[in-house]
């Protein structure tokens, strides 16, 4: 019996390839996406200590009130710049999973047409076993 051989193999393998590495890189953005979660959240808690500080100094310590305000601003600005970089990892990741459902429903028809080849080389392979064996039987079996 013949091997079956799907002619678009290596297109498929290409697509699971493909697949893959952008499964890979969705995982890499979930790993940044949670550094940067606990970034914010060490930020914010730091922000808190330093506004409960302002809170506890009174008016005759002008020099360090300004110092920790200065340090407040500084963090809402590290916050800030942490919550754009986040955004714009979202944007990464929606152009990640497009691209990985793209890649995923190509490999699919693929799939589906390697299917529908195999099947189709089965029947064949039937049809010629059984064209063979009806030969044999009209013979009445093989010639010595």
């Amino acid at each position: 019996m013949a091997r079956f051989k799907f002619r678009l193999e290596k297109v498929l393998e290409v697509k699971e390839i493909a697949l893959k590495q952008e499964q890979r890189r969705l995982s890499e953005i979930g790993k940044k996406r949670h550094q940067l979660l606990q970034q914010r959240e060490q930020l914010e808690r730091t922000l808190e200590e330093c506004s409960a500080k302002i809170n506890t100094l009174d008016d005759t310590h002008a020099n360090l009130l300004s110092a920790y305000y200065t340090y407040l601003h500084q963090i809402m600005q590290e916050i800030r710049q942490v919550e754009d970089q986040m955004y714009q990892l979202d944007q990464q990741e929606l152009a990640v999973r497009n691209k990985l459902r793209e890649v995923q429903k190509e490999k699919k028809v693929l799939q589906k047409l390697k299917d529908k080849n195999y099947q189709r080389f089965v029947k064949e392979q039937q049809e010629q076993e059984q064209a063979i064996l009806d030969e044999l039987a009209l013979f009445g079996g093989v010639p010595d």
